[in-house]
């Protein structure tokens, strides 16, 4: 069992959003992994997709749209969003406000692709981003034009 106190967890940035890992395998868990996160305005996530992964987004504060398959959908506060296998998603922040957002992966070990994403330097090549996908059975995959959710 793990009990995590709101302002614990290791911290992180990945793709300028900040962070907190909350439970995952470093803390015994096995079939799930949980995050949140604070996205700044302008802050996304490119689209991608995983083949071993389900992934679920849960907005606390704010608006993000959220890309699933080729539709681009509002998120305010309170939407939650299942993402299965396979599907392509995204997420963007259009607002002037921070978002947070918690991030749910089964399994647990999906966050290890996230905590190396987070190793990046800010500026890496997509390649880079390409290739941690990769080893975690993820891929880029592309998007339609953002137009409004």
């Amino acid at each position: 069992m793990t009990l995590v106190a709101p302002a614990a967890g290791r911290r992180a940035r990945a793709a300028g959003n900040e962070i907190t890992f909350k439970i995952g395998p470093d803390s015994g868990a096995e079939d799930l992994s949980l995050f949140e996160s604070v996205v700044p305005p302008g802050g996304k996530v490119f689209p991608h997709r995983h083949r071993d992964f389900e992934e679920a987004f849960y907005v606390l504060d704010g608006e993000l749209a959220f890309l699933l398959d080729a539709e681009w959908h509002a998120g305010p506060k309170g939407t939650v969003v299942h993402v299965p296998r396979e599907v392509t998603h995204a997420f963007q922040n259009r607002s002037d406000s921070p978002v947070r957002v918690v991030v749910i992966h089964t399994p647990a070990g999906a966050i290890r692709m996230i905590e190396e994403l987070a190793q990046l330097a800010p500026d890496s090549p997509p390649a880079a981003s390409a290739a941690i996908l990769a080893r975690h059975a993820s891929e880029p995959s592309g998007a339609p034009p953002v137009r409004g959710a």
